[in-house]
């Protein structure tokens, strides 16, 4: 935990404002696969992969707390199957994090195998 802390401090200083709303105010640091997601698997074979996300930079983005509001309930309702009609600025870290997912699935199938 400590380690993403630092880690958070640094992306928000580097970044400086909102990777989609340009916003300097109230900036957090966002799982696009979040923690509990990757916590959720219980193979631990995926598990020791999906750990390696937590601290991955291409799982995180700076957003202001408006916006990682508002992407926490678009991944909401893309993982429930619906649309969301707010869901338009947050395709590229949708796509994203399908790639994401994706590589954790190839990486655990070639543990498999």
């Amino acid at each position: 935990m400590e380690e993403f802390r630092r880690l958070s401090v640094d992306l928000r200083m580097r970044e400086g404002a909102c990777q989609l709303c340009s916003s300097p105010e109230r900036l957090e640091v966002a799982h696009l696969i979040s923690c509990t997601e990757l916590a959720s698997f219980h193979w631990p074979k995926f598990n020791s992969i999906a750990a390696t996300f937590v601290l991955d930079e291409r799982n995180l983005r700076v957003l202001c707390q408006k916006c990682h509001s508002k992407f926490d309930r678009v991944v909401g309702a893309t993982r429930c199957g619906r649309r969301r009609p707010d869901a338009a600025p947050f395709q590229e870290l949708i796509e994203t994090r399908r790639r994401l997912f994706d590589e954790i699935y190839t990486r655990t199938k070639a543990l498999v195998q």
